[in-house]
């Protein structure tokens, strides 16, 4: 074999492998840019699902404030309810005095 023909078969191997490299690098490029593309996609969702936490904390916040509101005003009643008077005192049955005649309501 000469050696113009040695460097023929070279001068086209190197042609193919640069081809095959220059496919790679398009590859790669695509890779990159679809990897960025989707990144950016979770780092908005991300910030959108952060959003939400704090919403939801708040919210649950207030609902805990909320609801030890509800549990003061309810022991509130109870010992207004207890002591015979208060807001519910018309609601409730009135409390027998002693030496009063109690009739049972099943009684009728």
């Amino acid at each position: 074999m000469s050696q113009s023909q040695a460097g023929a078969q070279l001068q086209v191997k190197l042609k193919t492998e640069q081809k095959c490299l220059d496919e790679l690098k398009a590859a790669m490029n695509s890779a990159v840019e679809y990897v960025d593309k989707h990144y950016d996609k979770c780092r908005k969702l991300q910030a959108l699902l952060d959003g939400e936490k704090a919403q939801l904390e708040q919210e649950r916040t207030q609902l805990h404030l909320e609801q030890h509101e509800v549990d003061q005003l309810e022991q509130e009643v109870m010992q207004l309810q207890q002591k015979g008077g208060g807001l519910f005192c018309c609601a409730a049955p009135p409390r027998p005095i002693e030496g009063d005649v109690v009739i049972p309501r099943d009684a009728h």
